[in-house]
């Protein structure tokens, strides 16, 4: 059954990627011309699409409006580029995505680095959050904001750790020694060696976590402690050679206790900056409102400045992190330091709730943003890429607690917050129809229900907050056509059983339906193989009566420059996609 082509661009991921200079070019914010971003449209339509996405950066990107930092507006440069080689145009806003992100926990800016009054960055409790647009500086009580409950802190010493084992598995920890520092200013510039007594004791306790089933845990407690009310920062080491402590997701690994036996809110700092990330805020300082400030841009371009920062902060960043953000297994000697924060991040951050009328007004901007470059549609996708830990915390701004009935109910919640989002979609819809163009909207997988497997709310990021997604009403009565989101790491059948009952909504609603590639490694190879691409293609799309559309997500992982400088794109994508669809 032959499928509908679109393309989707990132221009984010095409300016930083380093998949774009594989040809010894030094990596340029400013390679990309007006006719590089044409020659990317002519390879998308000499390939079969005919319509392209274009991720807008939350709408309020620097590359748009005369001040463009490119020297072009890049929305209306892609808009007319698009049209040129015959394929529509429409722009895909992310309202929630109101800043800078780092990839995994270790993103965030140190605390210790210049803030000049207005600069667009927000503090929080674990680092700064840069390329913060100015309605979020101006009203960060806006962010989705954690349970109340849940931030208490009964205040005092801190008596006891508890470090808990998700199995009742021996950890070999009851004879160890322990070393604690803490600090006090949150910047790691200051640490004190904790000099007073520890004592070591290990018991068996239940505790409701995955797996979950009548399986106890084991916690290693260290007890007698007299780490002063102050500290906001609290640095353990196990000094037993070899040791393997515990394992854990992040958020239930770490308890305190003060004085009087009172729980303390605590979570783990995140991990290291590494050098990558280092990297990653260099090559932005060009664009970021707050990196290219000149206090800041010079400690970013004096290394022996910039690395004063990233030692202290990492002094303060948890060590033994694994590969999967939201897991922690600690570990003896250095490597496997865990820091523990007093107190829990109380909003989500650069993400705003929809519940303030103030938000949807300013959503509704980006949506005229758009509009004024003459899209063919607007296309609104649910995701931030700011990590929210204990994401189910989130969402009980006052607004939202005035209007419910018991305060820590979590369905009355998400439904006021829904209802909220729900009214902004009607209004961007309104705005798009009134100009005589499409409204689309994004659907994920978990937006049909908890999905368990571990750490997948930080893949999909957004939908795990405390707001009902209110999508079947957006497919039947809001949208001019839906797009899947969110293939990656689900199973064949999970991926059918989702596709299904989106699709169904949508054809019953005679509304297309597109699907967006899950962008499995192998896409990011330039050249091949693309073995999930072919079967997803093959297995999935190509014969699903009510799949109307393919999204090939994103142009950054198959066009690059070639060592003339002369923008190309991948040979073995369009083989296989003019093959398959």
């Amino acid at each position: 059954m032959k499928k509908d082509l679109c393309c989707t661009t990132d221009f984010m991921d095409n300016l930083l990627s380093p998949r774009g200079h594989e040809h010894g070019l030094e990596a340029n914010l400013f390679d990309f011309r007006p006719e590089h971003i044409d020659a990317l449209m002519a390879y998308c339509a000499g390939i079969g699409a005919t319509r392209h996405e274009w991720l807008a950066l939350g709408g309020l990107s620097p590359f748009y409006g005369p001040n463009s930092p490119l020297d072009y507006d890049v929305l209306h440069i892609a808009c007319e580029a698009s049209h040129r080689h015959g394929m529509r145009f429409d722009t895909v806003l992310k309202p929630f995505e109101g800043g800078w992100y780092g990839h995994g926990t270790n993103g965030k800016l140190p605390l210790s680095l210049p803030r000049p009054e207005g600069a667009a960055c927000i503090e929080c409790i674990d680092g700064l959050v840069c390329g913060v647009r100015s309605s979020i500086v101006e009203h960060p009580e806006m962010q989705f904001e954690r349970d109340p409950a849940d931030l208490a802190d009964p205040g005092g010493a801190v008596r006891v750790i508890r470090l808990i084992n998700r199995s009742d598995a021996e950890t070999g920890l009851a004879d160890a020694t322990f070393a604690i520092w803490f600090s006090r200013d949150g910047t790691g510039r200051s640490i004190e060696t904790y000099d007073g007594p520890i004592n070591v004791e290990e018991t068996v306790e239940y505790r409701p976590q995955l797996p979950y089933h009548e399986q106890s845990a084991r916690i290693v407690s260290l007890t007698n402690l007299r780490i002063p009310a102050d500290a906001s920062h609290i640095i353990v080491r196990c000094e037993k050679e070899g040791a393997v402590a515990l394992e854990n997701e992040i958020h239930q690994v770490v308890e305190l206790e003060n004085d009087a036996g009172a729980s303390i809110p605590a979570f783990p700092a995140p991990g290291p900056i590494t050098e990558a990330v280092i990297g990653r805020w260099r090559r932005k300082a060009a664009l970021d409102p707050y990196l290219s400030l000149p206090e800041v841009r010079s400690v970013l371009d004096d290394d022996a400045a910039l690395a004063a920062h990233v030692e202290a902060a990492n002094r303060l960043r948890t060590k033994c992190l694994g590969a999967n953000p939201t897991q922690i297994a600690l570990k003896s000697g250095e490597e496997g330091e865990l820091v523990i924060m007093r107190g829990k991040p109380r909003y989500v951050d650069s993400v705003l709730n929809p519940i303030y009328p103030e938000v949807r007004e300013h959503w509704l901007d980006m949506v005229r943003l758009c509009l004024e470059r003459d899209v063919d549609g607007v296309n609104i996708r649910v995701q931030d890429h700011n990590y929210a830990f204990e994401p189910w915390a989130f969402g009980f701004n006052p607004p939202t607690m005035e209007r419910m009935e018991h305060p820590d109910n979590m369905a009355e919640a998400a439904k006021i917050n829904g209802d909220a989002y729900t009214s902004f979609l009607r209004e961007a819809a309104k705005l798009v129809h009134d100009a005589g163009k499409d409204f689309g909207v994004h659907v994920y997988s978990t937006m049909l229900g908890t999905d368990e497997r571990p750490g997948v709310w930080w893949m999909t990021l957004i939908p795990e907050l405390q707001i009902e997604w209110q999508w079947e009403t957006w497919i039947r009565e809001i949208a001019d056509y839906v797009e899947f989101r969110g293939a990656f790491t689900l199973r064949p059948e999970s991926v059918k059983r989702a596709v299904d009952r989106i699709g169904l909504v949508a054809r019953q609603a005679g509304k297309k339906f597109i699907y967006q590639s899950s962008r499995a490694a192998d896409v990011v190879s330039f050249d091949g193989p693309h073995d999930h691409l072919a079967w997803e293609i093959e297995n999935i799309v190509r014969n699903h009566p009510d799949i109307n559309i393919y999204n090939l997500y994103e142009t950054a992982c198959f066009t690059r420059f070639d060592e003339k400088g002369e923008m190309k794109g991948s040979t073995a994508v369009a083989d296989l996609v003019r093959k398959l669809v």
